[in-house]
């Protein structure tokens, strides 16, 4: 008899994340994989179901505009209640940090269903930052059968925090696995890479180009209009050009109409899929984001990355000098911006490439581990 996975998600990120696993375990002809989709993020994840063909067994359905976190806990946790109880799998597996990964767990451990949790230990030690995402990391890792550690750093936090090293296995980050398996397929079809050169024809002259992306939830308002002020001033330069990749956020497009600048070398592109993202992160000059997988995904490319966020839960990079922390202080970026631009030194050492959050095999491991417990 085959045994039950039921797999979570809800978000982008997630799904980028979890589609490595995803695509290895239903390969495997002793599980049944079921995969609920709580639709958190709804549009932004089509591209990626439609591409990998995937069978969205649950799609629970729960986007509405600017809902409360309390609304979208209490909506995840009555449908999952019920699909639980219909499937009893033999466990389930969540991702990351979300209210999805969150809720899901949770009913997990009251029907005593095992959980794995794939990217644990990740913490800034500050609860508020990531909100509500380093609480809700917390909570998932203390209830989890086995938590599935990116780095080392992330394994300590997890043993000081009392769990037992026997439910720890370090494997790199999964977000490298799908970085991998997208390069290779852009840039091993000719017909996909002139595609590509096309569609984004502007990357072919000699400009500075920077990719640019913010949605993070304790961002919003004061956060991400000093991040577009500083854009603009560094856009007085028309050797630079600037990629601004549009998040569908009402909280974000707001403060983007209202300052940042219609400009010849501000580009702003929307409705980025995931493959689209990448080859124009590949193609850029410098990165500048708010988003935590961004951060594992540059120094794998060479990308220097200069980090939106006054906390990381990621401070490997930083401490690889692959990225630099700096908030969303206007002057902090247009000063750390400056010394990249204008150093040839600083830039070589941060253009590197380094395999600080594994080496594309992440999948493997956490799929022999499963395959070990189960």
């Amino acid at each position: 008899m085959k045994k039950k996975i039921l797999i979570c998600f809800g978000t982008r990120p997630e799904l980028i994340k979890l589609l490595p696993v995803i695509l290895h375990l239903k390969s495997n002809k002793n599980y049944r994989v079921l995969l609920c989709n709580t639709a958190q993020h709804k549009g932004l994840m089509d591209p990626l179901i439609k591409f990998y063909k995937l069978k969205i067994d649950y799609n629970l359905n729960i986007l509405r505009t600017n809902q409360s976190l309390a609304s979208i806990l209490s909506k995840i946790s009555a449908k999952l209640d019920k699909i639980l109880e219909k499937n009893k799998p033999h466990c389930v597996i969540v991702q990351g940090d979300t209210s999805t990964s969150f809720g899901c767990a949770l009913i997990s451990f009251y029907h005593k269903t095992k959980i794995f949790h794939i990217e644990a230990g990740l913490r800034t030690f500050n609860i508020f930052s990531p909100w509500p995402e380093e609480i809700n990391r917390k909570f998932i890792s203390g209830i989890a059968d086995f938590n599935f550690a990116p780095t080392q750093t992330a394994k300590k936090n997890l043993i000081l925090e009392g769990v037992p090293k026997s439910k720890i296995l370090v494997t790199g980050n999964t977000v490298i696995d799908l970085l991998h398996i997208t390069l290779k397929k852009i840039y091993s079809n000719s017909k996909l890479t002139n595609f590509y050169k096309s569609k984004y024809n502007f990357l072919n002259d000699q400009s500075f180009k920077i990719l640019i992306s913010v949605h993070r939830r304790e961002n919003f308002g004061e956060g991400i209009k000093n991040i577009f002020l500083a854009i603009n001033k560094i856009s007085e330069n028309q050797n630079i050009k600037i990629i601004y990749s549009i998040h569908p956020n009402p909280n974000v497009k707001k403060v983007e109409k209202k300052y940042l600048k219609i400009k010849t070398n501000i580009l702003k592109i929307n409705n980025l899929n995931y493959m689209n993202f990448i080859y124009l992160m590949s193609k850029s000059d410098l990165i500048m984001s708010d988003s935590g997988g961004i951060q594992e995904e540059a120094p794998s490319l060479g990308r220097p990355n200069l980090v939106l966020r006054n906390y990381t839960e990621r401070p490997e990079a930083i401490n690889k000098q692959s990225a630099i922390l700096v908030g969303t202080n206007k002057k902090k970026i247009l000063s750390e911006f400056s010394k990249i631009y204008k150093s040839k030194k600083i830039y070589k050492k941060m253009s590197k490439k380094r395999n600080i959050y594994g080496n594309g095999k992440a999948y493997e491991k956490i799929v022999n581990q499963i395959n070990k417990i189960l």
